[in-house]
């Protein structure tokens, strides 16, 4: 973040007038307020709060899924996935190796394991 040179005011109505840098605007000013801003002063940044309503929900629909894949996960495991004892092949031990390797990437990315280890 480099520092700017802001030279602007605040009309009384809230709208930003005046001379801006840099394509630089600093929002949540208070109507009337003057700013100046010189070299060498910290630029303020005014955020609003922010609602995080649709995150959480975003954030809850994927656990959600996620904990439905893995509750199929071990049901499908818990059965053996499907395979019987005698019937057991080189097949089904190629693809329970690819599954474990795709779980195992997301094991490791998850708990900075393997090549996500620090």
């Amino acid at each position: 973040f480099h520092r700017r040179a802001l030279n602007r005011r605040i009309e009384a109505r809230g709208r930003l007038v005046g001379k801006e840098e840099d394509g630089i605007r600093q929002q949540g000013a208070r109507d009337g307020d003057a700013l100046q801003l010189t070299p060498g002063d910290h630029a303020m940044t005014t955020r609003r709060a922010t609602d995080n309503t649709k995150a959480l929900d975003a954030f809850m629909t994927t656990k959600f899924q996620i904990d439905a894949m893995l509750e199929r996960l071990k049901a499908l495991s818990d059965d053996h996935f499907e395979t019987r004892p005698d019937e057991v092949n080189w097949g089904d031990v190629g693809t329970l190796n690819h599954y474990a390797s795709l779980l195992r990437q997301i094991t490791d990315s998850v708990f900075k394991e393997g090549e996500h280890s620090t």
